[in-house]
């Protein structure tokens, strides 16, 4: 996402969040003790992919504006920058069944592939990873999407 025409990461190395979290999931080294509540929302990833500019998944662009090359170069193309060598069949599973006359699906399809990549798959690991913690199997742990 932007923000005064900047890309939004997270930042850790302050206060706040001292130290990168996925170090920190490795070695085990947070507050086990605690009931925790995370999730993700549909179409989560929509708000982050139209900041690339693309604007046939603009809301005010038209769903006949979308096909399923468009779909499947954007997603290939986001992968590509995320150096994940899978990209293809990232779209060929998300655009599975999809025509050129799924508009409206197709960027739905772009939005949801870098969505599960970048914040729900991750966030489901995350609760399955502390689920599995000794100390957290009398706590409470609750998902939702």
């Amino acid at each position: 996402m932007r923000y005064n025409n900047q890309f939004f990461t997270p930042i850790f190395g302050e206060d706040l969040l001292p130290i990168k979290p996925s170090i920190v999931l490795e070695k085990g080294e947070f507050n086990k003790n605690i009931s925790l509540l995370f999730g993700t929302c549909n179409d989560e990833g929509s708000g982050f992919v139209s900041s690339f500019g693309f604007k046939d998944l603009s809301s005010s662009s038209p769903n006949s504006s979308m096909n399923l090359e468009k779909a499947h170069f954007m997603i290939e193309l986001l992968f590509g920058v995320m150096k994940v060598s899978y990209g293809k069949e990232v779209a060929d599973f998300y655009t599975k069944g999809l025509t050129d006359n799924d508009g409206y699906e197709l960027k739905k399809a772009v939005s949801n592939a870098f969505g599960d990549y970048q914040l729900t798959c991750p966030t489901i690991r995350f609760g399955a990873h502390l689920a599995k913690t000794p100390a957290n199997t009398q706590n409470s742990l609750a998902t939702s999407y």
